[in-house]
């Protein structure tokens, strides 16, 4: 597939509108707000328990670590957030007989149903977002998310590797000067 031919140089500025950062960052704040604010209202939850809640319905028993990186989430505000959960009755927590450290974090009936009430307002937020496009475009458009997607992993991998390097040779500029 033919890829687009860059506009700019590297010395002209990207009008903020086209920056992919920058609106998917509105976009997803957005979202977020209307999510937050249907969720408190309708639930007393907070966004963040419902996010936790979303990726314990799509995931079997995942651990805090893997709760955080699906729903973006600090690890310490995952621990806060599933306790609270806990104490409403939307989570259960048991504890790994073989690694004490381990929690098991299922969702209670509570939790399911609580998710199923939910269910109406999430599928009709979803419906009416892929009524703004054709099925041909929302294709195209989920397959160069993808692509965005992995391009982005790569960037984020390569700048960690030259944060790795940088520190490496300022540790090493230390030590001479030592």
């Amino acid at each position: 597939m033919k890829k687009a031919a860059s506009k700019t140089s590297s010395q002209s500025t990207v009008p903020l509108d086209r920056r992919f950062g920058y609106r998917f960052s509105m976009l997803g704040r957005a979202l977020g707000q209307q999510m937050h604010l249907f969720v408190e209202r309708e639930f007393g939850l907070s966004l963040a328990e419902y996010r936790i809640l979303a990726v314990l319905e799509n995931s079997k028993s995942p651990s805090i670590k893997q709760i955080a990186k699906q729903s973006q989430i600090d690890k310490a505000q995952v621990t806060r957030c599933t306790s609270a959960l806990v104490r409403k009755g939307l989570l259960e927590q048991t504890v790994d007989q073989r690694d004490r450290r381990l929690r098991s974090i299922t969702l209670t009936r509570a939790g399911r149903a609580l998710l199923a009430t939910m269910r109406p307002f999430t599928n009709e937020r979803h419906e009416r977002l892929e009524r703004c496009a054709t099925k041909s475009e929302l294709e195209i458009f989920l397959n160069v998310l993808t692509r965005f997607e992995r391009e982005v992993e790569d960037m984020v991998a390569e700048q960690m590797h030259k944060n790795v390097q940088y520190r490496g040779a300022s540790a090493a500029r230390r030590r001479r000067q030592s």
